[in-house]
């Protein structure tokens, strides 16, 4: 189902977080990072605002974080650094309120390693997206292994 616009090229479309309701499924959009400096800063502001908001009830709004990567990126650093000086902190123990996918998987590696008749990637691609994974969790994963 298409429930919002996908930018084209370095012009996002998503300039302001954007809240969906997908039956009963709330998603609450935001913009990428990596624009400018000046933009990430603001956009982590609104993320941090967003995260903080509660229900009439006193319930948080954010059940679930979902952090979307480019898996053919090498750039991963503004990402990386949101994730564990802000997201993380915001979500105190609860870090289990977290997912990172990795998107555009097929095209990591230059998509040199994806077997596109089974739409799956080989056993090179395999590794090198588990490393990146792991990479990506290494960080701000709790010395109970959460």
């Amino acid at each position: 189902m298409s429930a919002a616009k996908v930018g084209i090229g370095v012009d996002p479309q998503t300039k302001e977080i954007v809240k969906y309701e997908l039956g009963n499924l709330t998603v609450w959009d935001t913009p990428g990072l990596g624009d400018t400096v000046e933009n990430d800063k603001e956009h982590i502001r609104q993320i941090v605002r967003k995260l903080r908001e509660k229900d009439e009830n006193g319930t948080l709004l954010i059940d679930l974080i979902l952090v979307v990567l480019d898996a053919s990126s090498k750039d991963l650093g503004t990402s990386y650094d949101v994730i564990n000086n802000t997201l993380i902190p915001c979500l105190g123990k609860e870090t289990h309120r977290i997912l990172i996918g990795l998107n555009q998987s097929d095209m990591a590696m230059k998509g040199r390693h994806w077997d596109c008749k089974q739409n799956i990637p080989d056993e090179i691609l395999k590794e090198f997206l588990t490393k990146k994974e792991y990479s990506v969790k290494k960080p701000h994963q709790r010395s109970d292994g959460s």
